[in-house]
């Protein structure tokens, strides 16, 4: 996979993630990827293909870490173990976006088969 220096201060970008188990999701933001920390946008959002529902923040926490493409808080829905090929769901009550880890029903961590990240530019 490619090194997450290539979306350092790209915003508008959408992320697109496959697990070898069959689970596709991903997040939005306009937020830029900058290797700092955390920083919250209304207009950031979760998403899951299976389930077919998107997920707006439902907290004041933070939206992304635009270190390592997390989306959520301390305790992230979407987080890459250090080399991109493992990730994590937490399941806390201060999540941002959402409880149960519904994103990999249920499962805490997943397997990447496939991760994709764009930029998006409106015109």
């Amino acid at each position: 996979m490619s090194s997450i220096k290539k979306c350092y201060n790209k915003g508008n970008t959408i992320v697109f993630i496959e697990t070898t188990k069959g689970y596709k999701f991903g997040g939005y933001t306009e937020l830029q990827w900058c290797g700092g920390g955390y920083q919250t946008d209304k207009s950031t959002f979760i998403f899951s293909f299976n389930h077919k529902e998107k997920y707006k923040a439902r907290n004041n926490n933070h939206s992304i870490h635009s270190q390592n493409l997390r989306f959520g808080g301390s305790w992230p829905e979407i987080y890459f173990q250090v080399n991109f090929n493992k990730g994590q769901s937490y399941d806390d009550s201060r999540n941002t976006f959402l409880l149960g880890r519904k994103l990999t029903d249920g499962e805490e961590f997943w397997d990447v088969k496939e991760l994709e990240v764009f930029k998006i530019t409106y015109i």
